[in-house]
Parts: C-alpha cells; sequence; structure tokens
C-alpha cells in the first residue's frame, strides 16, 4: 500500500512539475510575441542608423519609458500625436510611474529630449505633436 501511495505522490509532484514548465514556456512565447511586435515598429529607428548594436547581456532589459513612446508613435500618421494622445496611450499599457513625477509630465519631458536629440526617430511635427521619423525621410 505505501509503494502505491509513493508512486501516486510523484505522479502528483511530476504533474505539477509539468504545469510550472508549459507556465514558463507561455511566459517566454508571450515575449518573444512582444519582442516581434517591437522589432518591427523599431525598424523606422533601425533604418535611420539609430540603433545600437548591444553586446551580450544576461536578461531581459527592462522597458523605459522611451519604448512606450515608441509604441505611441508608432499609430501616428504624417500629422503626429498630441502629448495628451500619448499619454493616454502609456497609461493604457502596463508602464507603471516610478517616483513623485507626474506621467504627463514625464511624457512631455522625455518627448521633447528624445526629439531634440534625434534618439530613436522621433520628431517634432508642430508645437505639441511628434511623430516618428519616415523610413525614407533624409538627415537634415
Amino acid at each position: 500500500m505505501a509503494d502505491t501511495d509513493a508512486r501516486r505522490q510523484w505522479a502528483e509532484q511530476e504533474i505539477e512539475r509539468k504545469k510550472r514548465i508549459i507556465g514558463r514556456n507561455q511566459e517566454g512565447i508571450a515575449q518573444l510575441q512582444a519582442f516581434l511586435e517591437m522589432l518591427s515598429m523599431s525598424e523606422v529607428a533601425l533604418r535611420n542608423g539609430q540603433a545600437k548594436k548591444a553586446g551580450h547581456r544576461k536578461g531581459r532589459r527592462k522597458r523605459v519609458l522611451a519604448d512606450y513612446l515608441i509604441r505611441a508613435l508608432a499609430k501616428a500618421g504624417p500629422q503626429g500625436v498630441s502629448i495628451a494622445e500619448v499619454t493616454q496611450s502609456i497609461e493604457a499599457s502596463a508602464y507603471k510611474v516610478k517616483g513623485k513625477t507626474k506621467l504627463s509630465i514625464a511624457v512631455t519631458s522625455e518627448l521633447a529630449r528624445q526629439a531634440s536629440r534625434g534618439d530613436r526617430g522621433i520628431v517634432r511635427v508642430e508645437e505639441g505633436r511628434y511623430g516618428l521619423r519616415n523610413i525614407g525621410e533624409e538627415e537634415l
């Protein structure tokens, strides 16, 4: 009887172990899908020579506000997107504000900084509106 109980306990432990493995695999698939989405959206920056080659890194880089800005601006057309629309888009995403700075102020500051530095293909379209640089657009 003890032998049967031991086999049953082993089988239950194996089931739990397999469920944990499946859960990790599903998380990995979700991360890869998010990566593919970010890769397609960052094509503008890559074609404009803005992307830097990264060395070997352990683990996954945490997303920063600029990554969420790219996602929000990717949906904009040639007229760009207002700062308020970008802020609403980021609020709806998984981004968590760190510190005391309000999200709207952080978004405004980061958009201005990225546009002035020319990083990630972010450009100022007009007063209070930002977009992504066109792939075929010439550098000035």
